[in-house]
């Protein structure tokens, strides 16, 4: 078995998921990053567009990467929890790995967890992949061959999935789930990382939704809640508070984490800034 999978961000631009599709069976998504400075978590400018247009695409993998630059085990469940986050509204459509990213932060390799120990950063990797494991998707590891005999005690990380990058024509890391062969692969000029992967995650992961999940919303169209989430604003991660009832689509716009605005009269819909209620996230509508 061999599955083609390309993994995108925001490096990578506008992507067109009908060409793209024509190229592979799935993609890996980058979620986002912590800052190699900063070590702020950030979320990937284009992964909302992306994931969207995945699912809407039709691929039958979507999986999910985060570049990580933890430097204790308390920030790598941090990191991990505010991925976790990032992923709810589309939980039920990964069916596909969560991997955590673990190379260089840069060329010049000054990045605030480049110089961690391989127990150290063998330690942070641990907690980061038991987090995502325990939010119940399957965790797994993405690094270079060298990066896993020189930078990981990988005798320690067996039970997660392993996702090698080997450019040299072979994987010298042996026998891996799946094998990130190319950087250069070849789309109307633009270059893509591809992989093959041996394992069919989908047979294991969540099953899908029983119900079809709209991601186009319009603006004045009706939405039933449940106890669900509302936010202030669309990066906050504490609820305000929960609602039930009917509202109604603010103005249409997709927002960060799949918000969209609501409120609570057809007639304020794009009315102004105070007549929106909040945030909801769209698996919430009925």
């Amino acid at each position: 078995m061999k599955i083609s999978i390309i993994d995108i961000s925001q490096h990578n631009g506008i992507v067109n998921f009908n060409t793209l599709k024509k190229h592979c069976e799935g993609v890996i998504i980058r979620a986002g990053y912590k800052g190699y400075g900063t070590g702020r978590n950030t979320t990937d400018t284009m992964f909302i567009r992306n994931i969207t247009c995945a699912i809407k695409s039709g691929l039958k993998y979507i999986g999910v990467y985060w570049l990580s630059q933890s430097v204790t085990t308390a920030e790598a469940k941090s990191e991990a929890n505010y991925l976790v986050n990032i992923l709810k509204p589309y939980k039920s459509r990964i069916n596909f790995p969560v991997y955590i990213d673990s190379e260089w932060s840069n060329n010049k390799h000054n990045g605030r967890a480049d110089g961690l120990t391989k127990n150290a950063r063998t330690a942070i990797t641990t907690v980061f992949l038991d987090t995502i494991k325990n939010a119940g998707y399957t965790a797994g590891i993405y690094a270079s061959t060298s990066w896993y005999s020189d930078k990981l005690d990988d005798s320690k990380l067996k039970k997660y999935t392993h996702w090698v990058a080997d450019y040299r024509g072979r994987n010298g890391y042996g026998k891996s789930d799946g094998w990130q062969y190319t950087e250069k692969y070849n789309i109307n000029g633009n270059l893509f990382d591809r992989s093959e992967f041996y394992t069919d995650f989908k047979k294991t992961a969540p099953a899908p939704a029983t119900t079809k999940t709209s991601i186009n919303f319009k603006q004045g169209q009706a939405v039933k809640l449940t106890k669900a989430n509302l936010y202030a604003s669309q990066d906050s991660t504490k609820p305000a508070r929960q609602l039930t009832g009917t509202y109604y689509i603010y103005d249409g716009k997709l927002m960060h984490l799949g918000r969209y605005r609501i409120t609570s009269k057809p007639e304020y819909c794009g009315k102004g800034a105070a007549y929106i209620t909040g945030y909801v996230a769209y698996p919430n509508f009925k």
